[in-house]
Parts: C-alpha cells; sequence; structure tokens
C-alpha cells in the first residue's frame, strides 16, 4: 500500500512539474510521448523531464547537456531560487571545461557576429563557432526569448531531419536566430504604432484607431507576441525605492570582478570600446549608503574610474522610418541634423529649467513597500501584462492582494510601461556620452533621437570630486540607440559635427554583455528596519 502511495505522490509532483515547465516555456508541444513522462522519477524531476518531453533527438550530446543547463539557469531564475542559479552556473563552467579538454585547440580572439563576441574552438574537422556560455549574450540581445526561440526552431527541424545535426550546426542555427528579422506587414505597423504610443492600449480602442477589426488586432497581437516582435516591458523609478542608479566606466580590458556588496545590486556589466577599452558597469545601489559604495569602487578599480548617477532615464521607440514593402529601415541622417539646428532656435532655456526642477520634485516622493511589492515590480519590468491570476500564484497571494499592490505601485508611479521591439533589423549598438552647456542643444537633440528606432537615455550627473572647473555648469547625457545594420557609419557621419558645435562627446561600440539582471534581488531589503542590505 505505502508502494502504491509513494507511486501516486511522485506522479502528482510529476504532473505538476509537467504543467510548471510547459507553463514557463509557454509551449503545448512535446517531442516524445506522453508514455515517456511515465520513465522519469521525480527524484531526478527537472533535467531528465526536459530532455525527455521538449529536447528532439537529432542533438548532439555536447549540444543536449548545454541547453540543459540553459533551460535550468533560465527555469530557476524564473521561480527566484538564486541559489540554485549559481548552482547550475558553476556546473555549467565545468562541463565547458571538459569540452575544451576534448579539443585539439580553442582561443578567444575577437570575432564579432550581429554585435556578439564569438568562442572559436578548433575541433578535428576544422575550425567553428561554438556557442558555450555565448548563449546567454545572445540570450540579452533577444531580451530573454532565446530558449523558446530555439526549441521551436528545433521543433521544426526535427520532422525534417532523422539523423543527428553536427555540433557545427547546431552553431549556425543559434546565430540564424539573431540575424533572420522579423518583417513587419502595414497592419501589424499600424498596430505596433498604438501601442508604444499608449501600451495600456486595449484591443477595441486599437481596433477604433487603425480602422480594423478586434478580431483582426487580437489575431495581429498573437502574431506578434508569439514572432518575439516585442515584448510588454517596464521601467522602475528606483529613486522611490530607496535605490540610486549609478553608471561606472572602468578602464580596462579584463572582465572587473566587484567586491560582494557590489555585485548584489549589479544590473548589468558590458566591454566597450570608444578611445580605450573599457568596461560599463549599471548598478542600483542604496541611496543611504552610496557615499560607501563610491569609496569602494574607488578602492578595487583605481581614481581613473568615472562615476555617474543617474537623473532620470526615458526609453523610447520609433518605427517611423521602417519600410514595410522592402523591410528596410529608410532613416535619412542629414535631415535629422538639420531637425536638430531648426529645434535648438525654438527651445528656451529658462523654460527648459523650469521644467526639470518640477520633474525632480515629484520623484523625490517616497512610499512605504515591502518585499512583496518588490517581488511584483521584478515581475512587471520583464512582463507588466501578466494577469492578475498569474501574477498571485507566482508572489503567493490572493488576486485581491495582487491587485491593491499593482493599484498601489501605478498610482506612486513606481514603474512605466513601455513597447520593446525586437528582431525588425535593429542590429547595431552604439552609446555616446554628451556634455554640454547648452540646455536648448541638449533637449533639441533628445527629440531628435528620438526620432530612431530604439534609444535609451540617461541624463547624468558626474562625481563631485571628478568634476572640473570647465565642466561645473555641463550637463551630461549617455544615448544608447540601437540602429539597423550598417546605419553606424551613417550616423557617425552626420551627427559628431553638430555635437563639436555645442558641446562634446565620447562614441562607445558595444562588444558583449557579461551580465544583464533587470532587478536587484527583493531579499536584499529589510522590512524592519526598511533598509537595502549592505555590509
Amino acid at each position: 500500500m505505502k508502494r502504491v502511495e509513494r507511486k501516486l505522490r511522485d506522479r502528482e509532483t510529476l504532473t505538476s512539474l509537467v504543467e510548471q515547465v510547459s507553463k514557463f516555456l509557454g509551449v503545448t508541444y512535446s517531442f516524445k510521448t506522453s508514455k515517456a513522462t511515465r520513465r522519469i522519477s521525480s527524484e531526478k524531476g527537472l533535467t531528465e523531464l526536459f530532455r525527455t518531453c521538449f529536447l528532439p533527438r537529432i542533438l548532439p550530446k555536447e549540444i543536449e547537456e548545454e541547453l540543459t543547463y540553459f533551460f535550468l539557469y533560465k527555469f530557476y531564475t524564473w521561480r527566484g531560487e538564486h541559489e540554485k542559479v549559481e548552482k547550475v552556473l558553476e556546473n555549467w563552467s565545468k562541463l565547458i571545461k571538459k569540452i575544451y579538454q576534448r579539443c585539439e585547440d580553442y582561443d578567444v580572439s575577437f570575432e564579432v557576429h550581429e554585435g556578439i563576441e564569438k568562442l572559436r574552438i578548433r575541433f578535428s574537422s576544422g575550425t567553428v563557432y561554438y556557442p558555450m556560455l555565448e548563449i546567454l549574450k545572445i540570450d540579452s540581445v533577444l531580451e530573454g526569448k532565446l530558449l523558446k526561440i530555439l526549441l521551436e526552431t528545433l521543433y521544426r527541424s526535427s520532422k525534417l531531419l532523422r539523423e543527428k545535426i553536427k555540433v557545427e550546426d547546431f552553431c549556425g542555427l543559434l546565430w540564424e536566430t539573431l540575424k533572420t528579422p522579423y518583417n513587419l506587414s502595414e497592419n501589424e505597423l499600424r498596430v505596433l504604432d498604438v501601442l508604444i504610443g499608449n501600451p495600456r492600449t486595449k484591443v477595441e480602442e486599437i481596433s477604433r484607431l487603425t480602422r480594423l477589426s478586434s478580431p483582426s488586432v487580437a489575431l495581429i497581437l498573437k502574431r506578434l507576441e508569439k514572432g518575439q516582435a516585442y515584448t510588454a516591458n517596464s521601467i522602475i523609478k528606483f529613486d522611490k525605492l530607496g535605490l540610486k542608479h549609478v553608471i561606472v566606466r572602468i578602464p580596462s580590458r579584463k572582465e572587473p570582478k566587484f567586491p560582494h556588496q557590489l555585485s548584489r545590486y549589479l544590473l548589468s556589466l558590458q566591454y566597450v570600446l570608444g578611445d580605450r577599452e573599457e568596461h560599463l558597469a549599471s548598478f542600483v545601489l542604496p541611496a543611504k549608503h552610496i557615499r560607501s559604495a563610491k569609496k569602494l569602487l574607488i578602492n578595487s578599480f583605481g581614481k581613473r574610474i568615472k562615476i555617474y548617477e543617474v537623473e532620470d532615464l526615458q526609453f523610447s521607440v520609433c518605427l517611423d522610418y521602417y519600410d514595410c514593402k522592402s523591410h528596410k529601415w529608410k532613416i535619412n541622417y542629414e535631415k535629422l541634423v538639420e531637425k536638430v539646428e531648426k529645434q535648438i532656435s525654438r527651445k528656451r532655456s529658462k523654460e527648459l529649467e523650469k521644467e526639470q526642477k518640477k520633474e525632480t520634485v515629484v520623484n523625490e516622493n517616497k512610499f512605504t513597500f515591502d518585499r512583496k511589492d518588490l517581488k511584483i515590480l521584478r515581475i512587471l519590468i520583464r512582463n507588466w501584462r501578466l494577469s492578475l491570476r498569474e501574477l498571485s500564484k507566482i508572489v503567493k497571494l490572493s488576486k485581491s492582494a495582487v491587485h491593491k499592490r499593482v493599484s498601489k505601485l501605478e498610482n506612486q508611479k513606481v514603474f512605466e510601461p513601455i513597447i520593446n521591439v525586437h528582431r525588425i533589423g535593429l542590429t547595431e549598438d552604439i552609446a555616446l556620452i554628451v556634455k554640454s552647456g547648452n540646455v536648448a542643444f541638449l533637449d533639441s537633440l533628445t527629440h531628435v533621437l528620438k526620432k530612431l528606432p530604439r534609444i535609451t537615455i540617461y541624463k547624468l550627473r558626474e562625481k563631485k570630486e571628478e568634476r572640473s572647473k570647465h565642466s561645473e555648469n555641463k550637463q551630461q547625457h549617455l544615448f544608447w540607440l540601437t540602429l539597423p545594420s550598417g546605419d553606424t557609419i551613417k550616423f557617425l557621419k552626420n551627427f559628431p559635427p553638430i555635437i563639436e558645435k555645442y558641446g562634446d562627446s565620447e562614441v562607445f561600440y558595444r562588444w558583449h554583455f557579461y551580465s544583464w539582471i533587470s532587478f536587484p534581488d527583493p531579499e536584499l531589503y529589510l522590512e524592519k528596519q526598511k533598509a537595502w542590505k549592505w555590509y
């Protein structure tokens, strides 16, 4: 009897696990029959389940192992089990070292494909590009959607292939996911335009504005989501959470290792090229400990680093220059520069300064929050369209309690919903730090650059000790642009002259991401003390 009861418990656990994995992956298919799941023990659980039900037999052993680790990393991150995430990464690295030992020779000389560094490994059959942990870099470019795209691609391929594919073939397939853009139709473009203007627009309102039927709009939205053409993300107002957004420039080619206090609040780390090789690190640090955090950064990496506080953050998407017939971007950079000149003459710096002062006063308003609020924000930053029912299951609260918390966060304007576009031919990243004392120029430049496909704008304030006498009255903006393939050269031909006329700038090319975390761990917040952990 006990044996039967144990089998029933195992089956219930396995059924629950299958439901969780299917929900996480967002797929309704499996590569094996349901009978195969009966052979899976609840002890081995996730690893065996993923390999048995969701991976095709066409994959070589090395790729199967890597994709399993990739799945475990993503799944445990989704569930918020960070200790398990660290173990997975540790075991994944060990696996990579074993695969290296089986190779004749390998090196990591720089080779870039679609803005991402490739790792070169030499096999007996010749030189190939093997993904390894590069998978995480590609995943960051596709906003965390790589696993789903790969599974859907492999699902289609498994119907055509009977024999196992080679490692080289899989590498080609992996890089192809970045190369293949999503081609927008005219109706899809109209629907996306409405959503970009107001992300909360409902189907009925989109139907009225685009003059398309409601069923057609619903189908277009499903098609766009399935094709990973856009995601519903959020911008978080970290100041309201007692955190300070900081960007640090570290002049070093080697990957910097941060002290434990800092690494817990690291949002992203990127290797970039400009006048020199360096890293850009983005943190959200406890506001109360910002001075000791800056001292720690200087002690760790020397006085050559530059520390900027982010006073304001804006994100913009614009599809004005997308041509539906050719499925290409047609941007006239010369005309955009002319618009900057015209815009400057219309602006009055005094009025702009008044508006900025009003904005800073609004941002200083604080509100009370706890870890549950932070957990909700951590989910909303990735997908604010998630239903209350799904949110309540993840944070383990009632639907009504989640509704109250989300309403509170909305009323206090702690997060701002945005629509982010992907896979529509935007492959080149470039960053500009522009410094100028002409407020009208910076405002005009910001206004015109927002006409480009995708841009993130950081209003920066340099650390007081590092400011020179000449830069005291100057403002600094970091413009992070994502441009169509081949447009970086066109941009750099036209915009630097006008920037030099009214200020100065530095240019950075993104080489690759080391890490990307969009929100700090809510467990770092001490509810009783109403403060963030530091030492």
